[in-house]
């Protein structure tokens, strides 16, 4: 017995057959302490499994946390290259409205030059027109480059006085596509913000409406109103262009929604960012836009902007 206890101590299997030997001869003190070293090998095995198996986890889990960490600095990798993609595309779509602009003023006064007009006075505001939308330009390549401080942007300005200055940009391309506009001036506010993005709002509404307008082919008109509730600044615009068919009023906001052919849009676009520039633009402004849903006359959109709870007060 004492032969197999030494052969077999590195045996569990073993250890067990001397148990029961020792059980069977009635050696019950030696059955007990081969029981309890049976007892505490397996569980030196148990540790030993248990810690082989604790380090292979944990190599696997290391191995799996490199994995997702590969995958996400791909994933941002092409996150940025669309972001930039995105970027450049609103870029291409911003910059193309002031450089229609100049080429439909220079185009209008090559006309007149052509039928003999007298073309001083023209030639006057073409040249002031020219020089606004350089400057224009230069004002949105500001606002793209990622060196440029975004905080000087910010500033009081009249909204009345921004939205003329837009409608007076188009001045010459209104003309030429015999469309009229209006401003009814039921009020005024000023806003604290970026008075280049809050144009661009109307740069993009007054591009879209001529485009429609053109559509229709019927003699053109945008008018504008202004006006306030107790809570709220209220802006409407509107057309007489094509509209907007019912299936597409959700769509409309969506990035890269369009309608358009790209070769057939003159304001730079028919990549469906238009409208979504605006929805972020007026939501920088704590506001909100919506498509009139009833009206059956062309397009009209809605844009309301919360008042500063002391404007509100003040009204109270």
């Amino acid at each position: 017995m004492k032969k197999i206890e030494k052969c077999g101590i590195d045996s569990i299997p073993i250890m067990r057959t001397l148990y029961n030997f020792y059980l069977q001869f009635g050696m019950l003190n030696k059955a007990m302490e081969v029981k309890t070293f049976i007892a505490e090998k397996q569980r030196t095995k148990e540790k030993s499994y248990n810690k082989d198996r604790n380090q292979q986890e944990d190599d696997a889990a290391e191995a799996l946390v490199g994995a997702i960490r590969e995958m996400f600095v791909e994933l941002e990798h092409s996150r940025k290259l669309i972001s930039m993609s995105e970027l450049l595309k609103g870029f291409s779509h911003e910059l193309g409205q002031p450089i229609t602009n100049i080429r439909y003023g220079v185009q209008l006064f090559q006309m007149k030059m052509n039928k003999g007009i007298n073309t001083n006075e023209e030639l006057k505001e073409l040249l002031q027109n020219i020089l606004s939308q350089t400057y224009r330009i230069k004002k949105l390549l500001d606002r793209f480059s990622p060196i440029t401080s975004e905080k000087n942007a910010e500033t009081n300005f009249s909204v009345v006085k921004e939205i003329k200055n837009v409608f007076s940009d188009f001045d010459s391309r209104l003309k030429k596509e015999n469309i009229v506009w209006e401003l009814k001036e039921n009020s005024d506010f000023i806003l604290f913000g970026d008075n280049i993005k809050f144009d661009q709002i109307f740069y993009n509404l007054i591009g879209n409406s001529i485009y429609a307008i053109k559509e229709k082919g019927e003699k053109g008109s945008i008018a504008v109103t202004i006006s306030e509730s107790e809570k709220e600044y209220i802006i409407t615009f509107e057309d007489n262009g094509t509209g907007i068919e019912q299936e597409y009023l959700g769509k409309i906001f969506e990035p890269f929604f369009t309608t358009k052919e790209c070769n057939n849009d003159e304001n730079g676009g028919g990549e469906g960012l238009g409208l979504y520039i605006i929805w972020n633009i007026v939501s920088m402004f704590n506001g909100n836009i919506k498509v009139d849903r009833e009206y059956k006359n062309g397009a009209k959109f809605i844009i309301t902007i919360l008042k500063k709870q002391d404007e509100r007060e003040k009204n109270e």
